[in-house]
C-alpha cells in the first residue's frame, strides 16, 4: 500500500504550474498554427485532430491549475 502511495505523490508533484503553462502554450500553437497549416493545406482530418488535441490540452492545464491552485 505504502509504493502505491509514494506513486501517486511522485506523480502529483510532477503537476506544476510550469507543466501547465507549457500544456497551456502547446494548446495554443495547436491550436493557431496547427489548424490554420491544415485548413490552408484543405487537410480536414489534420484540423479536427488539432483542434482536439488543442482543447485536449488546454483541459488538462485547467486541471493541473484547478489542483495546484485551489
Amino acid at each position: 500500500m505504502s509504493s502505491q502511495q509514494t506513486l501517486l505523490e511522485t506523480f502529483l508533484a510532477l503537476l506544476t504550474p510550469q507543466l501547465a503553462l507549457l500544456l497551456l502554450l502547446t494548446a495554443a500553437y495547436l491550436l493557431i498554427f496547427c489548424t490554420k497549416d491544415a485548413k490552408t493545406k484543405n487537410h480536414p482530418k489534420a484540423e479536427k485532430a488539432a483542434r482536439l488535441g488543442g482543447w485536449l490540452y488546454a483541459a488538462l492545464a485547467a486541471a493541473i491549475l484547478a489542483i495546484r491552485l485551489f
